[in-house]
C-alpha cells in the first residue's frame, strides 16, 4: 500500500500496490519506476482505511506491471466492472506541447505516430496557465489537512492535535528538513473551518470551475482524450486530479539509457474505458514495447504460476472485502 509502493512492483516484489493520488503521487513514481500508473476518476473507488491529504481531491489509484492489471484491480475496487475493448478507443485525441527532450521526444513521436493510424490526433496543443491556482491549491490542502488531523488525531491519547506534532518536532530537533515543517505549520495557522467562505470558493475554483474549463477546451477541440509527458510541468500534470478526472501512465523507455519516463492519458470523468483502451494499444507498440517484472509466490516455477488474472482476482477480493 501507498503511492512509493510502485517500486515493489517494479523489483518484482508484489503483483500490484495501491496508493492515493493527491497531486500526482501515482502517476509520478509510476513513471519513474518504470510501471503502469492510473488514477481513476474522483470518488470511484472507496476511500474507507485511508488517511487522505486533500479529501476533496484524493482518489485510490493502482500500480501494476501492465494496464491489463490495472483493469483487472479495477473490476475489483469497482462495483459496475467496467469491460473495456477496442470499441473503447477515442475518436480523436489532443497533445499537450512537444516534449522538451530529445530522447524522450522520440518515443513520444512514435506513440504520436502510432495514435495517426488508428484516430485522429490534434498535436501542439496548449493549456492557458491561469488554469491553476497553486496558492488556491496550497490553501486548500492545508485548510482541509488541519482540520481532518485534528479530527483523526483527538480520538487518540497523543499526540492530540496538529499543534502537538509541531511541538514534538521543535522539542526533539526534528525539523532540519524545514519544508514538511513549514507545511505544518502553514497548515496549523488556518482556521481548519471547512464551512469558510474562502474555502468553499477555493475549493470551487480548483475543482468544479477547473473541470468545466478543461471540458470546454475538450468540446472546442472535439478531443475525447488528451495526452501528456509524465515529466511534463507540474501543472500539466496536476490539471486531471484537480478536476477529478481518470489518468493513467505507461513506459514510454529510459531517457540517456537510464531514467524512466512515461506518457500519460487522460480524459473526462467517468470515462475510464476510453484511457485504458488506448494505453493498451499504445503498451504493445515496438517503440514504447518493454517486459514487464514477472511476479510469482514463492513456491512457484514459472510453468508452475497460475494465471495472473486469477491471482489477481482472489488477492483482491480478499483485501477489498472490508473496505466496502
Amino acid at each position: 500500500m501507498g503511492s512509493s509502493s510502485g517500486s515493489a512492483v517494479a523489483a518484482n516484489l508484489a503483483l500490484v500496490s495501491l496508493g492515493t493520488e493527491t497531486l500526482g503521487s501515482v502517476i509520478s513514481p509510476a513513471s519513474c519506476n518504470m510501471v503502469v500508473g492510473f488514477k481513476p476518476t474522483y470518488n470511484w473507488t472507496s476511500t474507507k482505511g485511508i488517511i487522505p491529504l486533500i479529501p476533496s481531491l484524493d482518489t485510490v489509484g493502482v500500480l501494476t506491471r501492465t494496464v491489463q492489471d490495472s483493469h483487472l484491480v479495477m473490476e475489483v475496487l469497482h462495483d459496475n466492472k467496467p469491460k473495456c475493448s477496442a470499441l473503447d478507443l477515442p475518436k480523436k485525441i489532443g497533445i499537450i506541447s512537444p516534449v522538451n527532450d530529445p530522447p524522450l521526444q522520440e518515443k513520444f513521436n512514435a506513440a504520436i505516430a502510432h495514435l495517426k493510424t488508428k484516430i485522429q490526433v490534434q498535436e501542439n496543443l496548449n493549456f492557458s496557465p491561469e488554469f491553476v491556482d497553486m496558492e488556491a491549491v496550497m490553501a486548500l490542502m492545508t485548510n482541509e489537512f488541519k482540520h481532518h488531523i485534528n479530527q483523526y488525531l483527538s480520538q487518540g491519547t497523543n499526540p492530540l492535535s496538529l499543534k502537538d506534532i509541531i511541538n514534538y518536532n521543535i522539542k526533539h530537533n526534528h525539523t532540519t528538513n524545514s519544508s514538511p515543517q513549514e507545511i505544518l505549520e502553514d497548515a496549523d495557522g488556518r482556521d481548519g473551518d471547512l464551512d469558510d467562505e474562502l474555502h468553499l470558493a477555493n475549493k470551487a475554483r480548483i475543482t468544479t470551475e477547473l473541470r468545466i474549463k478543461i471540458e470546454q477546451f475538450m468540446d472546442k477541440n472535439n478531443l475525447d482524450a488528451i495526452m501528456i509527458p509524465s515529466v511534463s510541468s507540474q501543472n500539466d500534470l496536476i490539471i486531471p486530479d484537480l478536476a477529478g478526472f481518470p489518468i493513467i501512465t505507461i513506459p514510454a523507455g529510459l531517457v540517456n539509457s537510464s531514467v524512466p519516463q512515461g506518457l500519460s492519458l487522460y480524459t473526462k470523468q467517468n470515462n475510464e474505458c476510453i484511457i485504458l483502451s488506448l494505453a493498451s494499444t499504445l503498451e504493445h507498440i515496438s517503440a514504447l514495447k518493454r517486459s514487464p517484472p514477472k511476479f510469482y509466490f514463492a513456491s512457484s516455477s514459472a510453468s508452475q504460476a497460475p494465471p495472473r488474472a486469477t491471482i489477481l482476482a482472489s488477492i483482491l477480493l480478499l483485501f477489498t472485502a472490508n473496505l466496502r
